[in-house]
């Protein structure tokens, strides 16, 4: 039994590694999305935006048996932080 939590715990190392990544590469795109935004004259929040993201994210997260409202409570933290990178 404990090489079986030992190889899921592994997993699950391995995934985290992934998911920051991802992260990583979605802060890389904010700052051009910033000056994109900058030069248009557009806010760097968009509260439209992000509330129709939330709502397609969490569809699919409950089409893959997520409870509604977790990508959601995942997201608004990511949207946080992406406008804290684009503001500078």
């Amino acid at each position: 039994m404990r090489e079986r939590l030992d190889t899921l715990r592994g997993e699950v190392d391995g995934l985290d590694k992934t998911i920051v990544e991802l992260i990583a590469q979605r802060i890389k795109l904010a700052v051009p999305i910033a000056e994109a935004k900058r030069a248009l004259g557009c806010e760097i929040y968009d509260e439209i935006r992000e509330r129709n993201i939330l709502m397609r994210l969490d569809m699919y997260a409950q089409s893959l048996g997520i409870e509604s409202g977790v990508i959601v409570r995942v997201y608004e933290r990511i949207f946080e932080c992406m406008r804290g990178q684009q503001n500078g």
